[in-house]
């Protein structure tokens, strides 16, 4: 098998993650609308560190996020919606160091 058990730290708290996404060490997730009626949202996640840290929330306006991508480049996201059946382009901006 390629894979072996789990390894490092995981998340928890982060509501119904339907995509990831992956890219240097920045871990993009959407999540769908939780148990508690959270609404929708884009997480950017930061995995340099023994425990995950959450960088960024984003997303406002997502509606059923389904799943993500990176662009090649790096420097836009992409959310796949069901639902409204769209996909939506997200900038990519980096404040912190360079995790993509």
């Amino acid at each position: 098998s390629l894979l072996t058990n789990q390894v490092g730290s995981s998340m928890r708290d982060v509501g119904r993650v339907y995509g990831l996404a992956g890219r240097g060490t920045a871990l993009l997730a959407v999540t769908g609308r939780g148990l508690y009626n959270e609404p929708p949202r884009g997480l950017t996640i930061d995995l340099t560190g023994e425990e995950n840290r959450v960088l960024d929330i984003w997303g406002q306006g997502l509606v059923n996020p389904h799943d993500v991508a990176i662009s090649m480049t790096g420097d836009a996201v992409y959310v796949a919606e069901i639902g409204p059946n769209i996909i939506r382009k997200f900038e990519v901006l980096t404040p912190e160091a360079e995790i993509f």
